[in-house]
Formats: structure tokens, C-alpha cells, sequence
């Protein structure tokens, strides 16, 4: 199997972030290499490099790929078992508008590539509701010999919801005391999207919210946050963790995403801003997001304004605006001879 320049990156991306792989982010393009169409036609050159360069215009195309995915549907079932990982990652970029790929990549997904494996759950879980079919094949997923696969597997259906998957549920419950963190994660994370149905998972999450030696009690606060909005519960929990040390950017996210409901954390937040950089900045977000709540970070944001970090600045700065709202405009005020002259009675 021929191996495309993106798959040497595949790995690493797979425990990343969702953003453009590291290694076309060494030598971004100035202008696109080639138009969608042209890159459409390049799909299918004789050369390796032709056919790497069209998959990367139609991956920074993004959902405007769309014309590309019947010549890749094509492609993948000419190819099989060859999958090329490539036309995967164009299909992630393009999202929804890939719907008529799910039968392919149903059959994709029984590749003996885990690369070509944990794409698909990705891919899937992009593409939403319509791909509903491959529920039962991503719960498969969830026992795949390969963490990544799990992983992917997991965040797919927590894409999908209760609605398009809520038989996955129970599987996503068990998925949560996998050997592999990264997969226990996701799962925490997928169960906290499932509403009512992921209720079920309660007990669960409540015991490695609460368990000190868990090292996914920041996510089982986030689920549980996200499942009941019992900031009483949750914010303890957060708190505990940022003033333990270490990850302090995981409590961190989630007090930002509880807003206004975690002021009770504003003076944990203040002494926050007195650590490195990048907890300054997660600490100054969270105090924007609870907005006029956090009115006494004020003064210590205010610190932060001369630091040597220009992110650290701009995140300050937006914290305080985001406290502070808007500047009001000053009124004009009134020359006081006309104001004396307008308060003198009128003479008959």
C-alpha cells in the first residue's frame, strides 16, 4: 500500500487537536496550488505528488470540495482494499456535504489499516445524521484493537447525539473504564452530549469526578455539568483540581463553558493570573465568560496589561471588556452659564 505524504502525520493528529495537520502547516501555500476543479482532475494522476497536492487544495477547500466527493467515492471502491488516507482527510474537511460517502466508508471502516480506521470514525461523525446506517458499526468500533480507532469511535457518536445514536449509550458508558485514557475521555465527553439518556452514566461520572487518583475528573465535571447544570457539584471539583497544580488549563475550559453559573470560582481565577502564561490566559477567559460576576478580577486583570506576552495583554484586555462592558460614551457637559441661565425663572 502506497503510503500518501499525509499519512506520516496521521498518528500524532489523531491525538490532537481537529486543525490543519502539522506538516501542512510547515509551508502553508500563499495562493491555492490549483482551483477544486483542477484538483478534482489531478485526483487520479499517474504521479504520487500530482494526486498528494490535489488532496491538500481540496482539504484547504473545506466544505466547497463537495463537487470532489463522487470522483472519491469512485476512487476509494476502484482502490479497496488500498485505501488512500488522503481522500479520507478531504472528506473530514468537507463535513456534511459528504453524506453520499457513508456506504463506503461503512466499507472502509473494515480496513486492515488503523489509519484508514480511525479517519472513517472521524469522517463520520462529521457528516451528522446521515450517517445514522454506520451507528452500529462505530459501537463495533469502540472494541477495535487500536486506542486511536476507540477513540475516534467514541467522539463520532458523541457528534451524532441521542437522537441519530442512542443505542449507543450504554457502549459509551462502558467506554468509559477503557485502558487508554485518551479513549476514556472521549467517552466521558460523548456521554455528556446524550441528555436525558446520558443521565445513565451518573453514577459513573460522579465517581471519577470525586475519585482524587482519576486523571479524567475535569471531563466526568464537564459531563456532569453539561447532563445537570448542578454547578454545586461541579465547581468543588474544578476548583480542587486548579489549585492542585498541574493540568490547570482542563478546569480551567470548563469553568469557561459554565459562564456566568461559576462565579463561586472567581477568587480561585484571581490567584489563577499569578501563574505562568498559559494559565494567565485560560484564567482570564473563564473571568471574561462569568462576566460582570467577576467584577473583583478587575484589579488583577488590570496587572496584566503591561505583561511582557502580547496574548496575555489581549486576553486580559478582553476579560475586562467582557466584565466591564462596553465604554459608554461621556456626556457633554453643559457651559454652567447656559445652566444658570436656564434655571432663572422667566420675566413676565
Amino acid at each position: 500500500m502506497r503510503r500518501s505524504l499525509l499519512i506520516p502525520v496521521l498518528v500524532a493528529w489523531a491525538l490532537g487537536s481537529p486543525g490543519l495537520p502539522v506538516a501542512w502547516c510547515q509551508a502553508p501555500p500563499q495562493q491555492p496550488a490549483m482551483t477544486v476543479e483542477e484538483a478534482i482532475q489531478a485526483l487520479q494522476a499517474p504521479l504520487a505528488k500530482t494526486r498528494d497536492a490535489a488532496a491538500i487544495a481540496l482539504y484547504e477547500a473545506g466544505p466547497q470540495a463537495s463537487p470532489a466527493v463522487p470522483v472519491i467515492i469512485d476512487i476509494l471502491n476502484r482502490e479497496w482494499p488500498e485505501v488512500r488516507g488522503d481522500l479520507l482527510f478531504v472528506l473530514l474537511a468537507i463535513g456534511p456535504d459528504a453524506r453520499e460517502a457513508v456506504p463506503v466508508l461503512m466499507k472502509v471502516a473494515g480496513s486492515a489499516d488503523f489509519h484508514a480506521r480511525y479517519l472513517t470514525a472521524r469522517v463520520l461523525g462529521a457528516i451528522g445524521p446521515p450517517a445514522r446506517p454506520a451507528v452500529p458499526l462505530l459501537v463495533n468500533m469502540l472494541n477495535d484493537q487500536v486506542a486511536s480507532v476507540r477513540r475516534r469511535a467514541a467522539e463520532a457518536l458523541g457528534n451524532l447525539g441521542p437522537d441519530v445514536a442512542p443505542d449507543a449509550i450504554r457502549p459509551l458508558i462502558h467506554s468509559m473504564q477503557d485502558g487508554v485514557h485518551a479513549v476514556r475521555v472521549e467517552a466521558i465527553l460523548a456521554v455528556g452530549k446524550f441528555g436525558e439518556l446520558g443521565k445513565a452514566a451518573l453514577p459513573r461520572l460522579q465517581q471519577v469526578a470525586t475519585t482524587p487518583e482519576s486523571s479524567e475528573r475535569a471531563q466526568a465535571a464537564r459531563a456532569i455539568w453539561m447532563l445537570t447544570q448542578d454547578a454545586n457539584f461541579v465547581l468543588p471539583i474544578l476548583t480542587q483540581l486548579l489549585n492542585d497544580g498541574g493540568l490547570e488549563w482542563e478546569p480551567l475550559e470548563v469553568i469557561a463553558e459554565m459562564g456566568p453559573a461559576a462565579q463561586g470560582a472567581v477568587p480561585h481565577l484571581i490567584r489563577a493570573l499569578d501563574k505562568d502564561e498559559s494559565v494567565q490566559i485560560f484564567a482570564a477567559a473563564a473571568l471574561g465568560k462569568i462576566g460582570p460576576g467577576a467584577a473583583s478580577a478587575v484589579p488583577a486583570l488590570r496587572t496584566l496589561l503591561d505583561h511582557p506576552e502580547q496574548e496575555v495583554r489581549d486576553a486580559a484586555q478582553q476579560a475586562m471588556a467582557a466584565i466591564e462592558g462596553p465604554a459608554q460614551p461621556q456626556e457633554t457637559a453643559q457651559p454652567q452659564e447656559t445652566v444658570q441661565k436656564t434655571a432663572q425663572p422667566q420675566e413676565p
